[in-house]
């Protein structure tokens, strides 16, 4: 594995919403490994890092989160959790924040670019970059149906479409999931998250029942820090709207807690289906 937990080195933590940054601090007390948590203001919910050791930090603060680090001698950190992208122009930036709002700026970065900026800022300053599977090992799926439920012979043909367009609008910083149904593309995920790309379709849909979620990672996307991820709440997006199921690609995304997504997704009748692109 590219990470040793039993070498019980210190662990930072940049932890944004949702459960991925919970397991990994869970992940952590289980193999008695110490974890200190970067806390974003306005983007870390409060619960996350109860009784836990951790700074708040503002977003814009990049040279305090190195500082932190290094006061607590972590050279290992990982990124979990959703983050809002800040708007550079209305937030406060320290020196290293001013540097890489200048470097974005300059190259007109999208939302992956931005990620690897900030990547490359850490390693230049001496951290090792981990995936949050470099942590909990069984979080990317191996390829298959994990459910009950199989997609039909028309919902691969839908899937495969779907994966078609993805990867034509992937040079574009454009879209990592995309809602198809009958042969119809019903919605591309914008910046609103795929959340809202669920909710906003239900008035797109052909019939009442049907249509299904393709997500994939684009072109450029920074596979440590940002992957295509599906959970819990996802499962219950997809059946509140009368979708019947999700495809992600093998070892390229994530299913938070996926024993659960598995369970869950069994019970409400809906499929998870992983493919290869190879």
């Amino acid at each position: 594995m590219a990470n040793n937990l039993s070498d019980n080195k210190p662990l930072g933590l940049i932890a944004g919403q949702g459960d991925l940054p919970r397991l990994i601090i869970k992940k952590c007390a289980m193999q008695n490994r110490p974890i200190f948590v970067a806390a974003i203001e306005g983007q870390t919910p409060p619960e996350t890092v109860k009784d836990i050791d951790h700074i708040w930090l503002k977003i814009g603060k990049i040279g305090s989160f190195i500082e932190a680090f290094n006061k607590h001698k972590i050279k290992e950190v990982v990124f979990a959790g959703g983050i809002k992208r800040p708007n550079f122009s209305n937030i406060s930036l320290d020196w290293e924040g001013v540097k890489l709002a200048a470097a974005i700026s300059y190259k007109t970065l999208g939302d992956d670019a931005i990620l690897t900026a900030i990547t490359d800022l850490l390693e230049s300053k001496g951290f090792r970059i981990l995936a949050p599977a470099d942590i909990l090992h069984d979080i990317r799926p191996k390829a298959g149906v994990l459910t009950l439920k199989s997609p039909t012979e028309e919902e691969i043909a839908d899937i495969n479409k779907g994966i078609r367009i993805l990867d034509l609008l992937s040079s574009g910083d454009v879209g990592q999931a995309i809602i198809i149904q009958m042969g119809q593309v019903l919605g591309i995920e914008a910046i609103e998250g795929t959340e809202q790309l669920i909710r906003r379709v239900r008035d797109y849909k052909l019939a009442t029942e049907g249509g299904l979620l393709v997500k994939t990672p684009k072109i450029q996307q920074n596979l440590k820090i940002d992957l295509p991820t599906i959970g819990i709440q996802t499962l219950h997006q997809l059946h509140a709207s009368q979708l019947n199921g999700v495809a992600i690609e093998a070892d390229r995304s994530q299913i938070i807690d996926q024993e659960a997504v598995i369970k869950l997704a069994n019970e409400l009748g809906l499929f998870i289906y992983v493919f290869n692109t190879n």
